[in-house]
This record gives C-alpha cells, structure tokens and sequence, in this order.
C-alpha cells in the first residue's frame, strides 16, 4: 500500500528526488543503493526513466550498510516502534547525536525525540503502539511519567477510554504536579563572623548559627544599655 501511494504521488508530482546508484562490475549494470523503494514505486507508475546521482567513488561495506540504514529510517511503511529501533541502531553505530541524525534525515529535532521515547516505554506499552491501539504522540505524552507501571495505567486508560493525545497530556501533567516535592524556600546565607569598624571602634560579632540582622541589633541593644550603666556608675563613684 504504502509502494502504491509512493507511485501515485510519482504520475501526479514526478520525481522529486533522485535516487543513487553505483556501477557494479560483477553484473555489469547500475546498482541502486539508496531509492529503492521510489525505483520500484516507478515501476508501479509505469515511468521509464529516472534521474540518478552515480556514486563514482568506491565504497566500503560500513559506508554501503549506513547508507541503506539511513534509506530504511525513512520508509512510509515502518511503524513507529520500527522507526525508533532504526534511528537507535543508525545513532549508536554512527556515534550521533539526536541533532544530528535529524540533520542527516532532514527531519526535526523533536520529530526524533518523540521516536526515541517510545524505547523507554515499557514493553506492553510498546506492544499497543505497534497493534497501533496507541498513538506515537499518545505514547510520548506517557513516556514523560517515570513510574513504569503508572506508564501501562495510562496507557491502558487512554486505549479503553478513547484519550486524546490533548488529554493524555493534561492527565501527564496533573499525575507529574503531584508528585513534585513543593519547592523549599532558599536558605540565606549567614556569616558567623561580622567585624564593625565605628568610631574608633572594632565591634566583633560572632555567632556559631550565623550573625543574623535582628539578633545582631538586639545583642547590640543590650551591649548599649551594659554600657550605658557603666557610665552612669563610673559618674555616680566619681
């Protein structure tokens, strides 16, 4: 179905890209080694030509094999659980980053963000995205939870209940909000040493717990006053 939607789109469009091929010489023809699935879709059409890009320089079997896997990343007829386990095979065995397979594949970065959280997803949820029960932008909504099993709650809810992806996404959003530990207020930073310099004057302050302000001025207050008398009774023997 898929090979005959790719035809379709070929009588009416034409060919939009080219497909790449090599001379090989043990069959003495062009090889194709990437657009097979356009070539074969031609076919189907009933077109006799098509343009190519001829891959003059000689290539490796790890150059062939990524190429082929780049090719088969893209296929209409993948389901997303497919697409997800080829861009984790392409990435690990080119060592590339999520931005750059989306760069190679040209597709967006979040497109294979969302792809790739299908692999944490337990396995029978992965099972209802593959039975197509649940929708890849269901199942990254469910992928957002961290408790597996609260994972499979969600999506069996979402499959017996008809969820849309809109409210997965609220439902997501709620579960993850009460679980969030409350934010604690941040802690002020308290010297335990404060030095003043008045009149002439060093004034120490020292606390183990910290020199808070209202503490500080009420030590003070009552150092003014311990002062104070001294003075008057230091008058009054005088």
């Amino acid at each position: 179905e898929a090979l005959e939607r790719l035809a379709a789109s070929l009588r009416k469009k034409g060919q939009l890209q080219p497909i790449q091929v090599r001379w090989d010489e043990g069959s003495d023809r062009y090889v194709v080694i990437l657009g097979e699935r356009r070539w074969r879709a031609a076919r189907l059409a009933g077109l006799t030509k098509l343009q190519c890009v001829v891959r003059e320089a000689p290539m490796d079997d790890d150059e062939r094999l990524a190429i082929q896997v780049v090719e088969n990343c893209l296929r209409e007829d993948l389901s997303p659980m497919e697409q997800a386990q080829a861009f984790r095979i392409l990435m690990d065995r080119e060592g590339w980053t999520t931005e750059r397979l989306a760069e190679e594949l040209a597709v967006s970065k979040s497109h294979v963000v969302k792809i790739l959280s299908l692999l944490k997803l337990p396995e029978a949820v992965q099972r209802q995205v593959e039975q197509g029960g649940l929708s890849s932008s269901a199942a990254y909504h469910i992928a957002k939870l961290d408790d597996p099993e609260e994972q499979i709650r969600m999506s069996a809810a979402a499959v017996d209940q008809g969820l849309t992806r809109d409210d997965l996404a609220r439902q997501v959003k709620a579960a993850s909000s009460r679980r969030k530990p409350a934010a604690r207020a941040p802690r002020r930073r308290v010297q335990p040493l404060r030095v003043l310099r008045l009149g002439g004057y060093k004034i120490t302050l020292e606390r183990k717990a910290g020199v808070e302000p209202a503490s500080a001025v009420q030590a003070l207050r009552e150092a003014i006053e311990l002062l104070e008398s001294e003075r008057v009774d230091h008058v009054e023997a005088a």
